[in-house]
């Protein structure tokens, strides 16, 4: 699923022949209702450029996006990743940043969009798994993204 806002369909192409991938354009952070054995919410724009364009909707995606994922997933009973950022930390005084640091960080600043959205999606997460016994994992910090090099995007991996 992806709603193509930084995305490209290109990206995908060679997938798009295989019976068992299906590729559903929708916005996450409207409610889906659709039959899936795992959940993988890699949902939001990470980049500056693209995550300060619209604030409000950048929150919206991680918040209202991990609403309704795991609303699914709790529906259906199944196991849902998160990717998560190193940037719920903010401006770290430690490097590197390890699990247990709690961080420095900027509820109001332009960056606060991304990172107040990611860090209450986690707090989501690790709420819908101690009150509905759901079963979640998360991602490390950092991610290589191929297409994001090629656009010079650096801040993705």
């Amino acid at each position: 699923m992806d709603n193509f806002y930084t995305g490209n369909k290109t990206n995908i192409i060679d997938l798009l022949d295989n019976p068992l991938f299906e590729l559903v354009r929708h916005d996450i952070t409207f409610p889906l209702y659709i039959e899936v054995d795992e959940i993988y919410n890699l949902a939001c724009p990470a980049s500056p450029i693209h995550y300060q364009f619209d604030p409000v909707q950048t929150t919206k995606t991680s918040v209202h996006g991990a609403i309704n994922v795991l609303g699914l997933a709790k529906r259906l009973k199944i196991k849902i990743f998160q990717a998560s950022t190193s940037e719920v930390y903010g401006d770290p005084k430690v490097h590197p940043q390890t699990e247990d640091y709690w961080g420095n960080v900027n509820p109001i600043g332009v960056r606060s969009c991304y990172d107040e959205g990611k860090r209450c999606a986690e707090t989501l997460f690790f709420d819908y798994r101690r009150q509905h016994d759901l079963p979640i994992w998360e991602s490390c910090f950092k991610l290589y993204c191929a297409s994001a090099a090629k656009q010079a995007d650096y801040n993705l991996w």
